[in-house]
């Protein structure tokens, strides 16, 4: 590939943060489903895969099977390719059995989190790594009451690090928050909204520094500097489940979902202020209905801002056979569509597990396919990928929703590092290709016309081209061409390539071609004796200067027939370079032409 650009506008966050949010872009990806034959996806509760975006448009995923205790991160660049694969080794004593988060910050390094829970012993897993997949450090804590450990993460400024998840001191759950400095060390650590009932705590951080905790139905704000609550409330329904939160110009939406009599598994958005306070509710959406619900545990993880205002997110409806679901819907909650994948439905079972939105628009998607991790990439506006099929589907159900105080007690906490080895090695992860839709740049085909003595510019500039590469080994956008002369160029828009053909013609009408030569001999043998203009027809307009190498006159005339004979002042003029300057019309030329050269005398 011979270059490619992506710009993309990240949407109003804190300072050194990449996050997938609104987009600007110049690429073309194609679409596809590829499934990795070396990685098995564990279906049940522990086995999701995580993703996060590039800087550069790429995407990173990391998966970790808690039978066999193998993490793996996986890189591919921005236009979907895979770019390196790693798997991690932890110590025995503290194998990991899931993948809490991965994010990526903006100079492409990544935050890995991990999670070992078994027995009377928890530990969660910190581990940084570079552009390239190698370690850079990791920190690892444990507790004997940890309880299940980490569940969220993200960046804050000062290039601090907040991991978030449950904690189990006191016999009953309790939320926890941590804050870490760049290299990993336990800045502080505190519980917070303690109850028997459980959903995954989750967080995002804040325009203003704080941090939106949730979990499930119960949302607060808290100052990370002092540790205090800033805000709490409870809304009692639909918002189980904890998918992430997006933070709007004014308040948060949150996506709910839970069970009814009629669809089973159900989502909605919800709409609350800045101070969690409900606001509106769109339209129910079936998500993770049927049999693999409670079997693959598959929430819907994560909704994201489209740059049109839209929302989408990612789930399964298995109501029926295991489709994975791209859902859109507006800034009210109404539902926009729905695409629903799969490329064979007797054949594959294709399950959600995460996603993130691409500077192009797209969507990467990490799903299970009949056991199997598989990679997708999923063009919102014009789906074509495995025979997608877009539909409406809104469900015809209502649920209350209303506000409650919510009792938090904020404390300290502790958590004991512990020393860990981890090792990072390159893997082949067994690419198979299931479906694969390049989004196809027709080629074209231009035209130019002029006269003999034009110069036409062929210009392959194309709305975000960013590398030409010409059949005369040009890489500029624009090449000059003459009659009858032509130009063929290969455009890479993107990541893909497109051929660009400019061919010639001589106009109609065109004014005659009037030629200056460039040496003459004034030695009288009557052969190019004298220095003037050779045209085939009648010159109007004429008059001609000719100047020696250091700015003299020595000649000049208004008469096209009287040609110089390389004299001044009767005098011959030795042999040299002299300049001139002709200005003249032609029959059926449209103003005056001027031209500047240069004229060889030789004797």
């Amino acid at each position: 590939m011979i270059g490619q650009m992506h710009i993309s506008m990240f949407k109003s966050v804190l300072p050194g943060m990449i996050v997938c949010l609104m987009i600007i872009t110049v690429s073309a990806q194609r679409e596809y489903l590829h499934v990795f034959d070396n990685i098995d996806v564990n279906y049940q509760h522990f086995g999701y895969a995580k993703m996060a975006s590039w800087p550069d448009g790429g995407w990173v995923v990391a998966e970790c099977d808690s039978a066999t205790h193998v993490v793996r991160v996986i890189h591919f660049d921005a236009c979907g390719d895979l770019s390196w694969a790693k798997t991690l080794t932890y110590p025995l004593s503290f194998r990991p059995y899931r993948v809490s988060d991965v994010i990526v910050d903006s100079a492409g390094q990544i935050l890995l989190g991990t999670m070992h829970f078994g027995g009377n012993q928890s530990a969660f897993h910190l581990v940084r790594l570079d552009r390239e997949g190698e370690i850079i450090w990791a920190r690892a804590w444990g507790a004997t009451d940890f309880g299940p450990g980490v569940f969220k993460m993200g960046l804050l400024p000062e290039n601090r690090i907040f991991i978030v998840g449950w904690c189990n001191p006191i016999g009953v759950v309790s939320d926890m928050i941590g804050i870490l400095n760049e290299d990993g060390d336990l800045l502080s650590l505190r519980r917070y909204y303690t109850s028997a009932i459980g959903y995954l705590t989750v967080a995002i951080p804040l325009r203003n520094g704080h941090i939106l905790m949730r979990r499930g139905d119960r949302l607060y704000e808290v100052d990370t500097d002092s540790g205090q609550v800033v805000w709490q409330t409870w809304q009692i329904a639909p918002l189980y489940n904890s998918v992430v939160p997006v933070q709007l110009d004014s308040g948060f939406l949150l996506l709910g979902q839970f069970a009814n009599s009629k669809d089973r598994y159900s989502a909605v958005p919800v709409f609350v202020d800045d101070q969690g306070k409900f606001l509106s509710r769109g339209d129910m959406f079936r998500a993770n209905g049927g049999a693999f619900s409670n079997v693959e545990n598959l929430q819907i993880r994560r909704v994201e801002p489209l740059p049109n205002g839209h929302f989408v997110t990612v789930t399964t409806d298995s109501l029926n056979k295991g489709y994975m679901s791209a859902v859109v819907f507006d800034e009210q909650g109404s539902l926009v569509k729905q695409i629903y994948v799969n490329p064979d439905p007797d054949q594959y079972r294709l399950l959600n597990h995460d996603f993130c939105l691409l500077p192009n628009g797209q969507l990467a998607i990490a799903a299970n396919l009949n056991g199997k991790l598989a990679m997708v990439s999923l063009d919102l506006d014009e789906p074509n990928l495995c025979g997608a099929k877009t539909v409406l589907q809104p469900i015809p159900y209502s649920t209350s929703v209303y506000d409650a105080e919510l009792p938090m007690q904020p404390a300290e906490y502790v958590l004991q590092e512990v020393v860990i080895d981890v090792s990072a090695n390159d893997f082949d992860p067994g690419w198979q290709s299931i479906c694969d839709d390049p989004l196809m740049l027709p080629d074209r085909d231009t035209l130019l016309s002029g006269c003999p003595s034009d110069t036409l510019w062929a210009d392959a500039s194309f709305p975000g081209a960013t590398a030409w590469s010409w059949e005369g080994g040009e890489t500029i956008a624009s090449i000059p061409l003459l009659v009858g002369q032509e130009g063929r160029v290969r455009v890479l828009v993107g990541c893909q390539f497109f051929n660009y053909t400019f061919r010639t013609q001589e106009k109609k009408d065109c004014p005659c071609p009037v030629d200056f030569p460039n040496v003459f001999t004034p030695n009288g043998d009557g052969v190019n004796d004298l220095f003037g203009p050779v045209a085939t027809c009648p010159i109007e307009t004429y008059q001609l200067q000719v100047y020696s190498r250091w700015g003299k006159l020595v000649y000049q005339s208004a008469d096209p027939q009287n040609g110089w004979d390389g004299k001044y002042r009767d005098e011959a003029l030795p042999s040299d370079c002299y300049g001139y300057h002709a200005e003249y019309r032609t029959t059926g030329m449209a103003g005056t032409r001027i031209i500047r050269g240069e004229i060889t005398l030789v004797r």
